[in-house]
Formats: C-alpha cells, structure tokens, sequence
C-alpha cells in the first residue's frame, strides 16, 4: 500500500490516481484493467477518474451506469426490505419466484423480474476494464489493484 499526494479537489486526485494505475500497467506483465478499482465515498469524485481514463483510452465502467434507476422503484425497495429481512442469507430461485407472484403485477414489477433474470445471468458481469465504485458497493469484491480517492471521508452519513 501507498499513500499519494493528489491535492485536495476531485480532479487532481483523479490525475494521480491514473498516472499511478498508469505506471503499475506498464510494470506488471499480463495487467488486466478489469482487476482493477477505483473506490471514493461519493460517485461526484469518481466522475474525473472516468473522464481522464475515457480521455487516455483506459477502459473503465461505473458501477452504476446499468439499470440506475432501476434502484431507486418502489418494486426495487420492497425487494430489498425483503432481503434484509429474511433469517437466512440464500435465496433460492423458488423463494424469489414466490416473492414476486405475491407483488401486484405492473410494468415495474416486469422490467424487475427481467432485471433479476439478467442479473442472475450475468453475476458478476465481465468487467471491462477499470471499475469505479463507491466503498458501499465495493464491499465483498476483490481486485489485484485498487486506489481509494480522498473526498468527503470525513462527512457523516445516516448510517
């Protein structure tokens, strides 16, 4: 681990996270951008590290460009608060499919079941080069290389 400076605004901490991930790919033989993370507390200081990358020709995703607002339904939340509230950690395809036969049936609800459908295909999607994500989403991942940007760790959250 290293700690280093980047200055105090998102994009000059951007530029040294790059020319750092920069440097390490033209060390390490067989360098896989999609083993690799960007982490920041908010997505507003993980939008410089995608703009220089997009601008240098690194392949990098954000790890809520797909389905975002599939996020924030009311179908979504429900099913999230029934996750959260079940005793056991594993959810079967039969417990899934008896959840959602029980949801009033909608257009949402629909675009729902086809989301966790592709999703189911999909876990843990290829990667395509390096993934930006806040620390929330990054719990329980895994990557060879990954630079965590200093912006707003010190705000307090609800949680």
């Amino acid at each position: 681990m290293q700690v280093l400076p980047g200055g105090d605004t998102p994009a000059t901490q951007a530029q040294a996270a790059v020319a750092e991930l920069r440097r390490l790919s033209e060390r390490a033989t067989g360098w896989d951008w999609s083993r690799c993370a960007g982490i920041a507390r908010t997505w507003v200081h993980l939008d410089p590290v995608r703009s220089l990358c997009e601008m240098e020709g690194i392949p990098v995703q954000m790890a809520n460009e797909e389905f975002s607002g599939l996020w924030f339904l009311r179908e979504t939340r429900a099913l999230v608060d029934w996750l959260r509230g079940r005793s056991s950690r594993l959810v079967s395809n039969a417990d899934l499919l008896a959840w959602l036969a029980v949801q009033t049936s909608n257009a949402w609800t629909q675009v729902l079941q086809e989301w966790l459908a592709e999703w189911g295909r999909e876990v843990r999607r290829h990667q395509r080069g390096l993934l930006l994500l806040t620390a929330h989403r990054a719990k329980g991942l895994e990557f060879d290389h990954v630079v965590v940007l200093d912006g707003d760790w010190v705000s307090v959250g609800r949680d």
